[in-house]
């Protein structure tokens, strides 16, 4: 970028309104973002490559690299100038590449711009014409035993993340036992979305006093394992669902002044190795389970992030194949082979009362009077109950009678209405049986499931 030197430009205050008057440079939430030819970059005002960029300009200005005391002048007159955006969201639908910038639509090439508001670039060309990801697709076939419906799924939510779209308010819990290729995958969707663009946290962060700094201006989160096993998690899944469900939010900060109120852009996939117990049913519309039943422990491939990494423009190909079809409409809906893992994880997410009230109460006006049954009795028939299913830790009986209120369940004088002991088995069994069916309609005896003890009592 050329300008005309003028007498006054020797004014380093004159230098540095004109480089921030022209610059592609703009401050937004309190950090200063410089555009590197393919994508915005955040930078700090003291680094080595914010000097230089400041520098270009004031040599095309000045006709000299200004001293200390001069530079120092130009950042000051900067900072009262710069523009200060209230927003600064990409242009929806496009990818920056190497050599240009992708409309994902029409498979369009453009010319870089600072208009595209991008922050991150494949650091390699876009080739239309690029082969198959082999050592990609052989890995899905491995997890998953070429299941179509996972893998089809997974091309989908890959492709979804790369769009600056979080309509479909959903999140994936990818579930699985150690080296079952969960990392690989979290991975993979880093690498193909920039690291600045991702944040690694912990689901309990979310209960902390800052839950969303780490979200903040984040396209990727993923959230690793945590074993949350308390009967109270409402705060963690109202945080889940403010994330999902487009809530505008403010963001507070450690140390620092809170953000203004704003949606987090954030797409979240979560890594755990066994259910995540939230217990909260409100939270399962919107949650997708992909199950990893298998575990590479001891037969890993060292080299495996290696050669994706090597293949990453393939594995880009094949997932805006899923980007491309979430434009033209497609829906992120649980994929049947992941149906019984859901249906588990929902029993879980459930908690101890919730699931005790499906089976062993009756929420009705037309109740018999012999089955209504006062609250401490109620209770014992609780701890009995959790007793069968292995339950170390039943919630007191104040909280199981508050839970019970608040699912709306009928209280008569500190009575509930329970079910007989058949009606109560055939609950389980009927969710047994689904669960049968959905997994090849394998005999009983291979499932694991609390009514095996009831009907072995």
């Amino acid at each position: 970028m050329a300008h005309a030197r003028t007498e006054n430009m020797k004014d380093p205050v004159a230098v540095g309104q004109m480089i921030a008057e022209t610059a592609p440079l703009v401050v937004f939430d309190e950090d200063w973002l410089m555009h590197t030819g393919d994508h915005w970059k955040k930078t700090r005002l003291g680094s080595i490559s914010f000097k230089q960029f400041v520098n270009r300009f004031a040599v095309q200005l000045m006709g000299e690299t200004p001293k200390k005391a001069k530079f120092a002048e130009i950042i000051h007159a900067m900072e009262t100038a710069v523009e200060m955006p209230e927003a600064f969201e990409p242009v929806p639908g496009k990818i920056a590449f190497r050599n240009g910038v992708l409309d994902i639509a029409s498979r369009k090439l453009e010319p870089h711009s600072p208009e595209f508001r991008n922050r991150h670039a494949m650091p390699f060309d876009f080739d239309p014409d690029i082969g198959d990801a082999v050592e990609w697709l052989k890995f899905l076939d491995s997890v998953w035993d070429g299941t179509p419906d996972l893998i089809e799924f997974l091309q989908l939510w890959i492709g979804y993340n790369l769009l600056d779209d979080t309509s479909q308010q959903r999140f994936v819990n990818l579930v699985g036992k150690t080296r079952s290729g969960k990392g690989t995958i979290a991975h993979v969707m880093t690498r193909l979305n920039g690291s600045a663009n991702v944040a690694a946290l912990e689901l309990e962060g979310m209960e902390g006093a800052f839950p969303f700094e780490g979200a903040h201006g984040k396209k990727i989160l993923i959230m690793s394992e945590t074993r949350i096993d308390r009967a109270d998690v409402s705060t963690i899944v109202n945080r889940l669902l403010q994330i999902t469900g487009e809530d505008i939010v403010e963001v507070k900060r450690k140390y620092k002044p809170p953000l203004p109120t704003e949606k987090l852009p954030g797409r979240i996939t979560v890594l755990s190795n066994e259910t995540m117990k939230l217990r909260k049913p409100v939270i399962m519309s919107r949650m997708i389970v992909l199950p990893m039943p298998k575990s590479f422990l001891g037969k890993e491939d060292p080299k495996l992030k290696e050669k994706l990494d090597a293949e990453l423009p393939a594995i880009l190909h094949w997932a805006l194949e899923g980007a491309r079809k979430m434009l033209a409409g497609a829906r992120l809906e649980q994929p049947e082979s992941g149906q019984a893992a859901r249906d588990g994880q929902a029993d879980d997410m459930m908690g101890p009362v919730a699931r005790f009230a499906e089976e062993m109460l009756i929420n009705t006006s037309e109740t018999k009077g012999d089955a209504w049954t006062a609250n401490n009795n109620l209770y014992r028939e609780f701890r009995e109950w959790s007793d069968r299913r292995g339950d170390r830790l039943p919630v007191a009986h104040d909280t199981m009678i508050a839970e019970l209120r608040k699912l709306g369940f009928e209280e008569r004088g500190a009575k509930f209405a329970m079910k007989s002991r058949c009606e109560a088995l055939a609950t389980p069994l009927r969710r047994v049986m689904r669960q049968a069916k959905a997994q090849g309609n394998k005999p009983m005896r291979h499932l694991r499931h609390p009514i095996q003890k009831s009907l072995k009592r």
